[in-house]
């Protein structure tokens, strides 16, 4: 039997589990934002279901409920940021808010970021700074989930790649 819920009804929700489990509510809104956009997608694998995995390491402590994000500038156009073991939606946002105002002013930036933990849907970063008339590039490591040609034990990951580039009305994600 298939149940439909209103998206904000869902978004409420997952606001109020990460709420209680230490995520403040403008966080636990941003990750609710990342795990719908990829239900509205079609990419199930990243969408709720990744609510559960995301509480029980919040509760064993394997993500930090409360990291203290550090961005360092490298060069004028070079970010680093150490995410604390945050989840990685929230170390995301927080170093694209950053580096929004570098590629403002210098026309480009870069972001590095170490100590993060799943940040969801690659394309969603992608259409935020496509949506503020940036082109982007995003990707990210992934584990060993796959065997090379002719191997049988799992070597290389399914690292995920997305592009944005600003189009009125619609980006192109």
């Amino acid at each position: 039997m298939e149940r439909y819920l209103k998206i904000d009804s869902l978004k409420q929700f997952i606001i109020k589990v990460l709420e209680a489990n230490n995520i403040s509510k403008n966080d636990g809104c941003l990750v609710a934002d990342v795990l719908l956009k990829a239900e509205l997608w079609n990419i199930k694998s990243h969408g709720i279901s990744r609510l559960k995995r995301y509480v029980a390491r919040l509760n064993n402590k394997t993500i930090n409920s409360c990291p203290n994000i550090k961005i360092k500038t490298i060069y004028s156009n070079v970010l680093a940021v150490d995410g604390d073991n945050g989840l990685g939606c929230i170390v995301m946002n927080k170093a694209l808010d950053k580096a929004e105002l570098i590629a403002n002013k210098n026309g480009i930036c870069i972001v590095g970021i170490k100590n993060s933990n799943h940040f969801g849907i690659t394309g969603y970063y992608c259409e935020r700074l496509a949506k503020n008339n940036f082109i982007s590039i995003g990707f990210s490591n992934a584990l060993a989930a796959m065997a090379p040609w002719g191997g049988s034990e799992p070597y290389l990951g399914t690292n995920p790649i997305a592009f944005g580039f600003p189009k009125e009305n619609y980006p192109i994600i």
